[in-house]
């Protein structure tokens, strides 16, 4: 009735020889390989050639997008320099309508201001 259940194990002293038929048939199959269909070799050609496309597009726009932002650096260094001309203009357009400067070239040449001929014009 306390008989155990685990299986014995079986000892085989005779090598099976259906054991080294199924490994000359695999080696076999695997030298009768099927060819790729002419379907197939257009295929892997045809995203072969997709892919080289898109890399050259990618360098392409890459280089493109660089061109663009080395010019969008130059324009703005040129506006920042016709600011700074435009700012400089300004300041040398205030020096040289300064009422001190006026009046010391309307003494120069002996002229007299006459307050009731001042007329103040707004823009």
């Amino acid at each position: 009735m306390l008989d155990n259940t685990a299986r014995k194990p079986q000892v085989d002293s005779e090598p099976k020889a259906t054991s080294h038929n199924n490994i000359k048939q695999v080696i076999d199959a695997n030298q009768r390989a099927v060819p790729f269909s002419f379907g197939e070799k257009m295929a892997v050609l045809g995203l072969g050639i997709v892919t080289l496309v898109l890399m050259l597009t990618l360098v392409g726009i890459r280089t493109l997008g660089s061109q663009q932002q080395h010019r969008l650096q130059d324009i703005t260094a040129a506006v920042q320099t016709s600011k700074s001309k435009n700012s400089n203009l300004r300041q040398e357009i205030g020096e040289l309508t300064s009422s001190s400067r006026l009046a010391d070239i309307a003494q120069q040449h002996h002229l007299k201001l006459n307050a009731d001929r001042i007329r103040n014009i707004s823009k």
